[in-house]
């Protein structure tokens, strides 16, 4: 007789191991339920000795993260709700030891309707999260979102390992860099007529990259001929600033694809996300590239500084520095012109320690810039103490009310 189960058994599934979603699975480890097991064990262990144990209530919900949030995985930065948990491994910290952990992961994904919390880190690092998701504190002990106050300090990611090593031509991550600085795309589209009389759609674009050091403009003009067809010519307008010019769908297409956006993009523009998806070295030479254009030396304040429009952009720098080991800090710095003020945001590093990192790390293709750094930590050395921050954990909380597409996050056995 046939198995009348054998075509529901032979069916495609869109499940692995569809336990894992059932309320009666267990998995091989509970991390960050360390407490309550203890609690439990506490109170089920007069069994053994054939007493009756206390009545047990177990009730409550898991602590999920904003869909959007960075997470470090073995493909570098992502976006949680991008993370695959088959391939790819998220960096966790196991509180016992002080030590990284790769560990597997699963997650579910659910349409939350309840108010969020944003927590506001005196680094100006962001995190939303629901109120009942717990934080690490400094004392080692995990503590519901919404219990923290102001001035009260949790564990920051700092000098974190790495598995990835994806990597791209170091020249278009050089561009990329130099065009979120200190470039642009531009894009006109119209409608002309030839000299025939016949009408076609024009569509010219064109990038350009400004800057007064010579040796950055030829460094651009040489990438961009190691990679795309035509002739990037440096231009020297009398009252205007010098620049890498050419006219090139191939340069803009490629550029934009990548990530950088045609027209104005000062408060929009973000690190790629083939950059943040990228081994270190790669990461590095984009942040090279990036200060070299828009990064500033303040000898006054003994600070390498960012300014931008964008404060994506300066969370993102940011961390790349923390996993680099480079403490900073992001703070807005409202610009005004014309009468008008503007939103716009500054990044700073400061600190010796994290002054000679970005120096022998990072630091600048600009030779005028590298140099002045260089002057800047002899100058340091001599008056300053020593001030290794090591990593920043000084924060405060500022709650925030959102709603959105969150995702739960339960890390497995640890590799």
């Amino acid at each position: 007789m046939e198995n009348v189960f054998d075509k529901q058994m032979a069916k495609n599934t869109v499940f692995l191991n569809k336990d894992i979603i059932s309320s009666h699975y267990v998995p091989e480890k509970l991390p960050f339920r360390e407490k309550q097991i203890e609690e439990i064990t506490q109170g089920l262990s007069a069994v053994i000795n054939s007493s009756k144990p206390n009545n047990l209530f177990v009730y409550g919900k898991t602590g999920c993260i904003a869909g959007d949030s960075l997470v470090y995985t073995s493909n570098g930065w992502k976006k949680i709700k991008d993370v695959n948990s088959i391939d790819e491994l998220v960096l966790s910290f196991n509180k016992e030891t002080k030590k990284y952990e790769w560990s597997e992961f699963v997650f579910l994904k659910f349409l939350n309707k309840d108010k969020l919390v944003k927590i506001i880190l005196e680094n100006g690092l962001e995190i939303a999260v629901t109120k009942d998701h717990p934080l690490l504190t400094v004392a080692m002990q995990w503590k519901k979102a919404d219990e923290f106050v102001i001035g009260e300090k949790v564990v920051l990611g700092y000098g974190l390992p790495s598995l990835n090593e994806q990597e791209i031509p170091l020249s278009i991550v050089r561009l990329l860099g130099f065009t979120i600085s200190d470039g642009s795309l531009n894009r006109q589209q119209k409608r002309v007529i030839d000299s025939k009389g016949y009408y076609y759609n024009a569509d010219r674009q064109r990038f350009r990259y400004f800057s007064a050091d010579q040796n950055l403009l030829k460094l651009v003009q040489s990438d961009l001929n190691s990679h795309f067809v035509g002739t990037p010519k440096i231009i020297y307008p009398k009252n205007r600033c010098a620049h890498v010019n050419v006219i090139s769908h191939q340069v803009c297409q490629t550029l934009n694809m990548l990530g950088v956006p045609f027209g104005k993009k000062s408060g929009i523009v973000e690190i790629p996300q083939i950059v943040l998806e990228s081994a270190p070295a790669v990461q590095i030479e984009f942040l090279r590239a990036l200060f070299s254009g828009d990064g500033t030396i303040s000898q006054q304040t003994y600070q390498i500084e960012y300014y931008s429009n964008s404060k994506k952009l300066l969370q993102q720098i940011a961390l790349v520095l923390y996993q680099e080991g480079i403490s900073c800090k992001v703070r807005p710095k409202p610009a005004k012109l014309n009468g008008k003020t503007f939103e716009a945001y500054r990044l700073y590093i400061q600190g010796q320690g994290n002054i000679i990192k970005f120096y022998y790390k990072i630091g600048f293709y600009s030779i005028g810039k590298q140099e002045k750094l260089k002057a800047m930590i002899s100058k340091y050395l001599k008056q300053m103490p020593i001030n290794d921050c090591g990593y920043d954990v000084s924060q405060k909380t500022i709650i925030s009310l959102q709603m959105g597409l969150f995702l739960i996050i339960r890390a497995k056995q640890a590799q």
